[in-house]
């Protein structure tokens, strides 16, 4: 239900398979936000490098986008990086959601017009901790 909220203005409709698949693993790092027992965020800080992670399918539901629950994962993200010991945070945005990334200092590292799917350009960012 999250993802499907958020497309196709964030995300391509093809990436919901992508996505399914990405839950039937389970990855260690995927969290959750709940309010009132309904999924209002997610994200996930996945990887078992000791130097860098990736920020994976963060999302929010968008009747929360603007209440500073994207600072409050942010900060969160960091937070757990930093525990880590991490050097680098490894995000793949879109051309949508990459100036939501440079507020908190990532970098974009290389372009992909069409990346995602039709009219959904992928966004390489680093964020350097």
């Amino acid at each position: 239900m999250l993802f499907d909220e958020n497309c196709p203005e964030s995300f391509a409709p093809n990436e919901r398979s992508d996505y399914e698949s990405f839950l039937d693993e389970v990855p260690d790092g995927y969290e959750l936000c709940i309010s009132s027992e309904v999924v209002i965020a997610a994200y996930g800080l996945i990887g078992k490098d000791s130097t860098h992670r990736s920020l994976n399918w963060i999302m929010i539901s968008p009747r929360f986008q603007g209440a500073g629950l994207g600072s409050v994962i942010m900060n969160q993200v960091k937070k757990l990086a930093n525990k880590e010991s991490l050097s680098t945070i490894n995000i793949a945005a879109s051309h949508l959601s990459q100036r939501f990334f440079k507020k908190y200092g990532a970098k974009i590292v290389k372009e992909q017009p069409n990346g995602w799917g039709p009219g959904m350009h992928r966004i390489d960012m680093v964020l350097n901790l």
